[in-house]
């Protein structure tokens, strides 16, 4: 098994760690769900934002530059 550091003649299932198996398993399916959420977030975003009312919005929502006029 990949737990096994091959010391002695001991059986191979005295290193297995199941609670260790399932929490690597949990983090890998929980990290794949959140990337494909946030993939469906980033592209419902861009679509919206691709649309006429979105470009209005971003327009408006744009960068605000502060002139000094005193100078």
């Amino acid at each position: 098994m990949f737990y096994d550091p091959f010391i002695g003649d001991v059986p191979t299932d005295v290193y297995v760690n199941w609670p260790h198996t399932v929490n690597n398993l949990l983090i890998v399916l929980t990290s794949a769900v959140l990337y494909i959420i946030l993939i469906v977030v980033l592209i419902t975003k861009q679509g919206a934002m691709s649309s006429e009312v979105g470009r209005m919005r971003m327009t408006t929502n744009g960068p605000r530059v502060m002139s000094n006029s005193n100078a």
